[in-house]
């Protein structure tokens, strides 16, 4: 893996996934959404997805500046997803936020099938602001750290499998991503 950073060489776009989100800034390395959507999990997705696709290894690593939703205690759709296509029902992992505060990982297995929740190691967006997913291998690491920290990991699992993938940012509701960095093996 190359250790320049590549997120300018990649053609970002918003996604034609179910959802919306209103035009991309990008300033300093920040990443704004103003996102709509019903959200993620059972059998179909509508979330504002910002993407790009990627073939092979990478690493997109983020913090969390802010989550408007998280403030109303409501399921929320913050964080960094992989997807095998932008079918609401295609195979997909998101790794971010959910009504708690905390950390989730949500994956569907296949095409139409039923998303559900990862087992992972607990950690509070309060303290834990600092987002990092990487894919070597064929294996999906998510991890988190504080200020100033080491990267602790909230899981590591085989999926979603496909070589190439849809990678990003959602939102249902407004999300601001600032130091997003891309390291990757290989662009399309």
């Amino acid at each position: 893996m190359t250790e320049k950073n590549m997120l300018w060489e990649y053609k970002w776009k918003k996604s034609a996934l179910p959802g919306d989100c209103n035009p991309v800034i990008w300033h300093d390395d920040i990443v704004l959404h103003d996102g709509k959507g019903e959200g993620l999990g059972g059998c179909a997705d509508e979330v504002g997805y910002y993407e790009t696709e990627i073939t092979g290894d990478f690493a997109l690593s983020c913090r969390l500046l802010e989550s408007e939703r998280a403030y109303y205690g409501v399921a929320i759709s913050t964080g960094i997803m992989l997807r095998c296509g932008v079918g609401g029902d295609d195979e997909m992992l998101y790794f971010g936020l959910a009504a708690d505060g905390n950390y989730h990982v949500t994956v569907r297995d296949k095409k139409g099938g039923e998303a559900r929740e990862v087992d992972v190691t607990p950690f509070s967006q309060t303290f834990y602001r600092d987002m990092r997913l990487t894919r070597t291998d064929g294996v999906i690491v998510c991890e988190v750290r504080r200020d100033g920290g080491e990267y602790e990991t909230v899981c590591r699992l085989r999926a979603p499998n496909a070589d190439t993938l849809h990678v990003g940012f959602t939102s249902a509701f407004k999300s601001v991503y600032g130091g997003v960095t891309l390291h990757a093996s290989e662009k399309i």
